[in-house]
């Protein structure tokens, strides 16, 4: 092993903002999990390279709240050298220990063994995963059984295989993590590539990179308030008396991408930040068409055979025919199995 600091968890957060990714200030911001022994840790600056011979994770001493922003640069370098290899440009967020206080108690046991993560609840992005064949991303319920059983192993909830979505060598990417109000989005050069909004959203937690039989380098790391995701409106008139219909006949015509996300986010947190009663059923179920959602579509159709709206007054009765318009035309059967195309 090679290490150029020691290391030991610190209790208090310092200040997020510093990287720490340099000789003199490393072992106050960070530590090091390896499954290896024979992990090497050097620096250039503020850039901090890492030899990992095996899986290899280290994390930021300082825990975060969902309401905070991670960006750094990193590289895996592919220059034909021992311990080479494209792939693993890893990363674990708000991440906790269920048996334990923090993250560090069971480091030891841990020992950098990707498998025994399973007892964590976070969220994670493989970036060029699998000898850089994958890209993918999940959320950790801290289920220890997955550990052993392949079948109790968190769900893949975003996946890519194009080559666009894979790692190039020694190409430095700019990572952007930002979690807020239940959601948490990916970016990579700019590009969000995960846009999760979680029904029991992680809270508080530590950071990681992750990565396996490479050499990487990590600098920049900084840590910032997200900026408020907040909805424009929500005021009930808008979305019940024509607005709905209105915003889907402007999108085609638009072409904007950034306006038809706005939209889609809107549809997506609409019910979860709205202080009214009304039924949003078109926005649930556009959320839903959009994402190939089959959780969502089944919450769509179940809202959909509510009695009580279909019958309590004039405008509910109206309300729910266009709704059942709708949700038949976009929402297909096979959607709840997570078949549809």
């Amino acid at each position: 092993m090679v290490l150029l600091l020691g290391v030991s968890p610190l209790t208090t957060e310092a200040r997020p903002s510093e990287s720490g990714l340099n000789k003199r200030q490393f072992s106050r911001y960070w530590q090091v999990e390896s499954e290896s022994p024979d992990y090497q840790v050097t620096f250039r600056g503020d850039t901090c390279e890492l030899l990992s011979p095996k899986g290899l994770t280290l994390w930021r001493k300082q825990p975060l709240s969902a309401d905070m922003t991670v960006e750094y640069d990193a590289c895996v370098v592919n220059e034909g050298k021992a311990g080479d290899r494209l792939s693993d440009l890893n990363c674990f967020w708000l991440a906790s220990d269920p048996k334990a206080k923090d993250i560090f108690a069971r480091a030891s046991w841990r020992s950098g063994i990707f498998t025994r993560c399973y007892s964590l609840q976070m969220y994670y992005l493989g970036f060029g995963g699998n000898y850089n064949t994958t890209t993918r991303f999940r959320r950790y319920d801290g289920d220890e059984a997955g550990i052993q059983d392949a079948a109790k192993r968190p769900a893949i909830l975003k996946e890519y295989t194009d080559k666009a979505h894979l790692l190039k060598s020694n190409h430095w990417y700019h990572v952007k993590i930002e979690s807020l109000q239940g959601r948490t989005r990916f970016f990579i050069d700019g590009e969000c590539i995960v846009d999760y909004l979680d029904p029991e959203p992680l809270t508080h937690g530590w950071f990681g990179f992750r990565t396996t039989l490479s050499r990487t380098r990590i600098t920049g790391f900084k840590v910032s308030e997200t900026p408020t995701l907040s909805v424009a409106t929500t005021n009930h008139l808008f979305t019940i008396m024509g607005g709905f219909e209105v915003m889907n006949e402007l999108l085609p015509l638009t072409g904007d991408k950034a306006f038809e996300a706005c939209w889609l986010d809107f549809a997506r947190r609409y019910k979860q930040m709205a202080k009214n009663h009304f039924p949003v059923r078109r926005l649930e179920a556009y959320a839903a068409w959009r994402d190939r959602d089959p959780k969502r579509t089944a919450t769509v159709w179940d809202s959909l055979w509510k009695l009580s709206d279909r019958t309590s007054n004039t405008n509910n009765a109206a309300l729910w025919s266009l709704d059942a318009i709708y949700i038949q035309e976009v929402l297909q059967k096979n959607m709840l199995d997570g078949t549809a195309k």
